[in-house]
């Protein structure tokens, strides 16, 4: 009896170590990856418009490299928004990025509670902050409860954040579009 609890210990015990190792595969991380291209002062500042149930909301956004190392790269996240005629200005924010993530810490699509969204990538040229910038395009539709939501991102290896331009628009339920675009970028340095 001593033995058989001994065995199945030692089972429970691999089962659980190989389960771990399974789950601390480090993978690059596709952020820092990014951000790891450009010097510190290297900033995306983007412009926001949103309309939802007939209110308008404009934002805009600045994220800043301020170090990177071997490890991690730092950035510090802010903004303004203007609605329903007051401007308000969000507190800073700094954020880590490390240089690898957990493989399940991957970004994965958003599934829904029916289906899994449709997803599509292409490519496309697009002229934001006075340069055309050749983009990967995703284009991810999610339909969920009644709502429909379709969302597409630019994204490109040459801006600091990689984010380019991106739509958003909802239909159903809730009515909703954002529409955001790079207005000004910095290398660094």
């Amino acid at each position: 009896m001593i033995r058989t609890f001994k065995q199945a210990a030692c089972c429970t015990a691999a089962v659980f170590l190989m389960g771990m190792t399974a789950h601390a595969e480090m993978v690059s991380n596709p952020e820092y990856e990014n951000w790891s291209r450009f010097k510190p002062g290297a900033m995306s500042k983007l412009e926001a418009n949103s309309v939802a149930n007939g209110q308008t909301m404009k934002s805009v956004m600045t994220n800043k490299l301020l170090e990177v190392t071997p490890e991690k790269a730092v950035v510090e996240s802010s903004a303004v928004m203007e609605m329903m005629g007051q401007t308000m200005q969000g507190p800073s924010m700094k954020r880590e990025v490390p240089a690898k993530i957990d493989q399940n810490q991957l970004p994965k699509t958003p599934t829904g509670e029916t289906a899994d969204p449709k997803t599509s990538k292409t490519e496309e040229t697009v002229t934001a902050a006075g340069k055309e910038y050749k983009c990967k395009v995703t284009e991810t539709v999610h339909e969920n409860n009644g709502t429909k939501a379709i969302a597409k991102a630019w994204m490109c290896d040459e801006v600091p954040g990689g984010l380019v331009k991106s739509e958003i628009k909802t239909t159903g339920q809730m009515e909703s579009t954002t529409n955001m675009m790079l207005v000004e970028t910095s290398k660094g340095g």
